[in-house]
C-alpha cells in the first residue's frame, strides 16, 4: 500500500508544472479572482508562485490565497500611496447621482493605468524581486490583460507560455486582438447599458462605446523593460500568443455570443457551494434571519459605499423598508451614523456582511445589490432572486445579464429616490414565486453544468504548459483587414460581376432590339 501510493505520488510529481500568476494588488475582486487561479492549481498538484506587487496598501495585510503560499510580494513607493490615499478620500458620492458611460468610466481606466505604468518601472528597477522570479524557471505565467507590464515580464523571465486571465467579461480590445468575433448588433459591450435586444438607436451606441473605449495598451509602452535587454515588440500581436484566454464569465449567465476555441469561460470559479453552504453562521445572523417570515439583504459592494449616496435615497429607501414590517432588511452600510433610519425597527445595519453565507441560507429572500460580477455569479450560484441597482462600469451589462433569465428586477440608480419604482420591485420580488422559481432553475443549472469552472482551469493550464502556444488556434481572421474581414473585396468582385453581366446583357438587348427593328423596317419596304 505504502509502495503504491509513493509510486502515485512520484507520478504526481513528474507532472507538476510551474506557474506564475501575475497578481497586482489594486482591487479586492481582482486580487481574489486570481489568487483563487493560483489555490486552483496549486490544489491539483502544481508549483505556483503568486507576485503579488502591492498598488492598494489596503490589501497589503488581506490574503487572497489560502493554499499558496509561495508568494512574492513588492512594495509601493510613495506615489502609488499617494494615489490611494487620494482614492480613498474621492468624492464617490457623484457616481450615485450621475449616470456613467464607456467615456466617463474611461477616465477612471487612464488614471489607472498611469498607477500601472508606475507600477512596471518600479518592478524594471527591482533587481531584488526580479532575481526572485528569476530563480526558478516557469512554464506558464497568468495574468490580467490590462497588466501590460507582465507581456516584459514574460520576455525578460524567458517564459515560454502564457494565459491571459481576466476576472471581468471579455472586453472588446481582447477580442479583438486574439480574432474573436464582436457581434455589436446582439451582445452588448463591456460598459453597455443595454441587454441582447437593441433598438437602433442602442445598437448604434453600443457600436459607438466598442469604438471609442482605449485600453491600457494605450498607456503603457514595451520600452520599460529595454534596459534589462527585451527589446520593443508589438503589443498587439502579443496578445495573440496567449495558448487560451480564462475569462470570468460562465456560458449559463451570460449573453451567448460566437468565441474561439482559446477562450474559456470560468465564471463560477470563485464560489465553491459546497464550501458555503458548509460555513456556520454566528448566533447574531441565525437571530436576524429567524426574526420575521421574510429576510432581504442590501449590499452595494466595497468599492461605492451606502453612505455616500444622497439623504433623499436614504430616507426613501428606509420608507419603502417600514412598508413591509414581515420584513427584516439587513443593510450594509459604512458608517455608525444611522439617525435617519431612527425609528425603522425591521432594519439592521451593519460594516460587514457574510455575503456568500448570507446568500447560500435558505432563509433569504432577496437581494439588492449593485450587480458587481463577483454578487452577481454568486447569487446565480446559489439560487437567490435580486433586485440589481447598477452604479458604474460593468454592473449595468450584468444587470441586463441577470435580468434575462427572469431572477431579478434591475432599477436605474436614479430611481432609488422614487417611493412606488422601489416599493413595487420588492413587493414582485418578495411575493412573486416566478422569480425564485427562476434563480432556483439557474442554480440547478449551474450545478450541473457538464464540466467545471475548476475542471476547465486545470485542464486548459496543463494543457497549455504542455503544448505552449498553440499556432493552430490563431485564427487567420485577425490578420485581416477590416475591408477583407468584413468581405468588401468579395463584395466589390460580386457587385463588378453584376455590373458588368448587366452592361452586357443592356448592349445585348439594344443590339437585339436594334436587329428586330431593321428587320421589321426592312420587310415594310419589301411589301
Amino acid at each position: 500500500m505504502l509502495v503504491a501510493l509513493f509510486g502515485a505520488f512520484l507520478v504526481g510529481q513528474s507532472f507538476a508544472y510551474n506557474y506564475l500568476v501575475y497578481n497586482p494588488l489594486f482591487a479586492h475582486s481582482h486580487a481574489s479572482f486570481l489568487g483563487k487561479l493560483a489555490d486552483t492549481l496549486t490544489d491539483a498538484g502544481h508549483n505556483v508562485t503568486m507576485f503579488a506587487p502591492v498598488m492598494n496598501y489596503r490589501l497589503a495585510e488581506k490574503p487572497v490565497t489560502k493554499s499558496t503560499t509561495d508568494i512574492i510580494t513588492m512594495e509601493p513607493d510613495e506615489y502609488l500611496n499617494d494615489f490611494q490615499h487620494q482614492m480613498d478620500n474621492a468624492d464617490f458620492g457623484l457616481y450615485w447621482i450621475h449616470n456613467t458611460d464607456v467615456f466617463s468610466t474611461q477616465q477612471m481606466i487612464d488614471v489607472f493605468n498611469m498607477t500601472f505604468h508606475r507600477q512596471c518601472e518600479l518592478l524594471s528597477e527591482n533587481q531584488q524581486v526580479l532575481q526572485r522570479l528569476k530563480n526558478k524557471k516557469y512554464d506558464v505565467i497568468l495574468f490580467e490583460p490590462f497588466n501590460v507590464c507582465a507581456f516584459n515580464l514574460r520576455r525578460f523571465l524567458e517564459i515560454p507560455t502564457m494565459i491571459i486571465s481576466t476576472s471581468l467579461p471579455l472586453d472588446e480590445h481582447t477580442s479583438r486582438y486574439i480574432g474573436e468575433p464582436i457581434p455589436a448588433s446582439y451582445v452588448p459591450g463591456l460598459w453597455s447599458h443595454f441587454g441582447e435586444v437593441m433598438n437602433l438607436k442602442e445598437r448604434m451606441w453600443n457600436v459607438f462605446e466598442q469604438l471609442f473605449y482605449r485600453d491600457a495598451t494605450a498607456s503603457l509602452q514595451p520600452e520599460i523593460f529595454r534596459k534589462l535587454g527585451v527589446e520593443p515588440y508589438d503589443i498587439t500581436e502579443e496578445f495573440s500568443k496567449t495558448s487560451f484566454v480564462f475569462v470570468n464569465s460562465n456560458p449559463y449567465i451570460d449573453f451567448p455570443r460566437p468565441t474561439l476555441h482559446k477562450t474559456v469561460g470560468i465564471g463560477g470559479i470563485t464560489v465553491n457551494v459546497t464550501k458555503i453552504r458548509q460555513q456556520t453562521l454566528e448566533k447574531n445572523w441565525h437571530e436576524l434571519l429567524n426574526a420575521k417570515t421574510k429576510t432581504v439583504l442590501v449590499s452595494f459592494g466595497s468599492v461605492m459605499f451606502s453612505k455616500d449616496m444622497p439623504i433623499e435615497y436614504k430616507l426613501n429607501l428606509v420608507r419603502v423598508m417600514k412598508s413591509f414590517p414581515d420584513v427584516t432588511f439587513i443593510w450594509k452600510y459604512e458608517d455608525d451614523d444611522v439617525s435617519f433610519a431612527k425609528d425603522a425597527s425591521n432594519i439592521v445595519f451593519t460594516n460587514w456582511v457574510p455575503q456568500s453565507s448570507l446568500l447560500a441560507d435558505a432563509r433569504l429572500s432577496a437581494f439588492v445589490t449593485h450587480a458587481g460580477l463577483a454578487s452577481a455569479t454568486e447569487l446565480s450560484y446559489l439560487g437567490i432572486p435580486a433586485i440589481t441597482v447598477p452604479l458604474f462600469a460593468d454592473q449595468m451589462r450584468n444587470a441586463r445579464m441577470l435580468e434575462r433569465h427572469g431572477n431579478s428586477i434591475s432599477i436605474d440608480k436614479l430611481d432609488l429616490g422614487h417611493y412606488e419604482t422601489i416599493k413595487d420591485a420588492l413587493q414582485r420580488i418578495l411575493y412573486e414565486e416566478e422569480f425564485t422559481k427562476n434563480a432556483k432553475l439557474l442554480a440547478e443549472q449551474l450545478a450541473t453544468q457538464p464540466i467545471s469552472p475548476r475542471e476547465l482551469v486545470i485542464r486548459h493550464a496543463e494543457f497549455a504548459a504542455k503544448f505552449g502556444q498553440i499556432a493552430s488556434l490563431d485564427p487567420q481572421g485577425r490578420k485581416l483587414s477590416t475591408f477583407q474581414y468584413y468581405l468588401g473585396d468579395v463584395a466589390l468582385v460580386i457587385l463588378a460581376t453584376v455590373f458588368l453581366v448587366s452592361l452586357l446583357l443592356l448592349k445585348f438587348f439594344r443590339l437585339l432590339s436594334s436587329f428586330l427593328f431593321r428587320s421589321r423596317s426592312s420587310k415594310r419596304k419589301t411589301e
